[in-house]
């Protein structure tokens, strides 16, 4: 996301990004030379990562700093500190480049709050900072560090309206300036050469042999996603109505996948095939209860088809309020009423709102304003 509205800012402004050399987010090991590169037209300076994480220690300490969120149990703030160094990563010199050139930049644009670059390097330059949390309800958000860190941005872009009233309401920012504003999503509208053609569709199932109406699942096939409840589901959705519908996966495996022949797992897919697998499919089911954003559920709204989601996870539920183009469900009734209808479904009213709401609300016009009225305001 931040690639995109970076490149998509370099348009209008003069755009340096500073990041680590890493590739890796779990140990953080060095990948990239340290120095200054172009990407795409923008300038790119990367600093080393003096610490790697000690994924072992780092795991026992999160437990430790993690387990409590009362304020009578919050752990010392030194350490928060080593916490967050281990969370890192831990890159010095950029924190250092920060001091020298805070003069040298009009505004400093700073994507999510989780991690040390932003946690430690806000507040070298925190007049002239715009915070991109991308938060949500975890254990970290309620770290004495973060809350600084919220408190000291001069201004915050957030992705979702439900983003925006949770960290308010924590953070008592609601006087700083912000907005909601996230990235451009495609939509059937678009009529470029990204969104496949119907021969496309029709190959790639015959490629997969796929001959079934199925619903799909899009991401890293992970218990924290929500895929257990979901298998759950669907399994007993098949095996209660001696169905012949199909639940189809692509992603990074992190989890057991049910052996049945209701459930196809088709590993990675590229952005084309994946957008394919879309078009195909009766409805998208995501019953993730922990989500910020969600680039898969809006994609699908984008490309006409209606979604599955729970109504744990508030940033999904206020998606499908807003559009009405999909079910959040709470339980296994809820979900197969969802299911019945989006299966069975033959007219496209859903996926026409979808489309009408990625449209109104995920435009680059709509973002590009965001941003620069809000880099304008810090730097005037």
């Amino acid at each position: 996301m931040a690639r995109e509205v970076l490149t998509r800012l370099s348009e209008s402004l003069d755009i340096t990004v500073l990041t680590s050399c890493a590739r890796d987010y779990v140990s953080w090991s060095n990948y990239y030379p340290p120095g200054e590169t172009t990407e795409d037209g923008i300038r790119l300076v990367r600093f080393p990562v003096k610490m790697q994480r000690p994924v072992r220690a780092f795991n026992l300490l999160s437990r430790l700093v993690l387990q409590r969120r009362l304020a009578f149990v919050r752990p010392p703030l030194w350490l928060e500190r080593l916490w967050l160094r281990w969370q890192g990563p831990y890159c010095p010199d950029l924190i250092a480049y920060l001091k020298r050139h805070r003069d040298d930049f009009e505004a400093f644009l700073f994507y999510t709050y989780l991690y040390y670059p932003a946690a430690r390097g806000l507040r070298e330059v925190a007049g002239k900072s715009i915070l991109i949390p991308t938060a949500h309800d975890e254990r970290p958000i309620y770290l004495q560090s973060f809350r600084r860190l919220f408190r000291l941005s001069r201004a915050l872009i957030y992705l979702t309206p439900e983003e925006q009233s949770f960290a308010n309401q924590l953070f008592g920012t609601r006087e700083k300036p912000q907005r909601v504003a996230s990235m451009r999503i495609r939509t059937m509208d678009d009529r470029d050469e990204a969104i496949p053609a119907p021969s496309d569709v029709r190959e790639f199932l015959e490629g997969h042999r796929i001959s079934q109406p199925y619903l799909l699942y899009l991401g890293r096939i992970d218990p924290a996603k929500g895929v257990d409840t979901m298998f759950r589901f669907f399994l007993r959705y098949v095996r209660e109505g001696k169905r012949g519908e199909l639940l189809v996966l692509a992603g990074d495996k992190q989890a057991e996948i049910p052996e049945s022949a209701s459930v196809r797992y088709l590993g990675f897919l590229s952005e084309q095939e994946k957008r394919t697998a879309i078009l195909g499919s009766r409805a998208l089911v995501l019953l993730s209860p922990y989500e910020s954003f969600s680039i898969s559920v809006l994609e699908v709204l984008g490309l006409g088809r209606p979604v599955i989601v729970t109504s744990e996870s508030a940033v999904l539920k206020g998606h499908v309020e807003r559009s009405r183009a999909g079910f959040a469900v709470s339980s296994y009734d809820e979900f197969r009423v969802a299911a019945d209808y989006v299966l069975a479904a033959q007219d496209d009213d859903l996926g026409r709102l979808g489309i009408r709401y990625v449209k109104e609300n995920f435009s680059w016009e709509k973002v590009e304003k965001a941003y620069l009225e809000l880099i304008d305001g810090i730097s005037s």
